[in-house]
């Protein structure tokens, strides 16, 4: 990773990235402004709402990393993170999750990209370096990656269960092992093999209409696997192209001075040739 050296703030590419920047703002603010009113009116839920402030923080942090670390991100690969940090506050707020059924397993992929992204350059920040061992990028980078994966499922469970929404979709399981229902006496270890003719739900709603299931509903845990498997594999992806590439195409370019390039002073030399003069005498 090469220091970007000159950094001129008014380029038509700081302008573009700039005004990319304060649409998609301007547009998650419109949208926190009308799902509130229309939260008021009845219209609406409030995690509509809320998911609009998600939006509005998410769309920053990019820039909010790139100050604080010292680095600035590539520009394609910068208006890449913008688009995927508006469209989980899309697919809540304006229903993709639902009009579009892979919307869901596509941003858990794409988030395994990012955030292994980040995790990759977080060696180079607190080593306070621009080379690194290749192998500690990547394993930084998938850890990274899973650990905010798993924080992630923690938000979805949080939301899930204050405010009442979906997060974590339903499933409908077909066959299932159950140590529950499993028969002591028939020397089952493994539990017990049920079937789809054996297993219905039967729910009744709030407005009394009954829903009857030929299956058991999963009300989370098969969608939270899911998504964290995807999720890994898009951090897999990122490490198997980071690891061909040898790190050479990186997508920060480091701002700071490095320890690699901090001049050395001539001072030390000219006293260690006088010291040795001296020794000579």
């Amino acid at each position: 990773m090469q220091p970007l050296k000159t950094f001129k703030p008014y380029t038509k590419e700081n302008l573009l990235r700039l005004g990319v920047y304060l649409a998609l703002e301007l547009f998650l603010v419109v949208s926190l402004v009308y799902f509130t009113v229309a939260y008021f009116m009845g219209k609406a839920v409030i995690t509509q709402a809320i998911m609009c402030v998600f939006g509005i923080v998410a769309v920053s942090i990019a820039d909010i990393m790139q100050g604080l670390c010292k680095f600035r991100i590539a520009t394609p690969v910068y208006f890449f993170i913008l688009a995927y940090s508006v469209c989980p506050t899309l697919g809540h707020t304006y229903g993709l999750y639902y009009y579009i059924s892979w919307w869901d397993k596509l941003l858990h992929m794409t988030g395994g990209v990012v955030f292994a992204l980040f995790g990759a350059y977080l060696p180079k920040v607190f080593l306070k370096t621009d080379e690194c061992n290749i192998w500690l990028c990547v394993i930084c980078g998938f850890m990274f990656s899973l650990g905010l994966s798993m924080l992630w499922e923690f938000v979805e469970y949080f939301l899930d269960t204050c405010f009442g929404t979906d997060m974590q979709k339903d499933s409908i399981l077909y066959s299932l092992r159950s140590y529950l229902l499993n028969d002591i006496d028939k020397g089952y270890v493994t539990g017990e093999l049920l079937d789809a003719g054996s297993i219905t739900t039967t729910i009744q709603g709030a407005d009394g209409t009954v829903y009857q299931l030929n299956g058991l509903l999963d009300t989370g845990k098969i969608d939270t696997m899911h998504d964290m498997l995807v999720e890994a594999a898009g951090a897999l992806v990122f490490s198997i192209i980071y690891v061909i590439d040898k790190g050479r195409n990186t997508c920060f370019h480091y701002l700071g001075e490095s320890k690699k390039t901090q001049p050395v002073s001539t001072d030390e030399p000219q006293l260690e040739v006088a010291a040795t003069q001296e020794t000579e005498e």
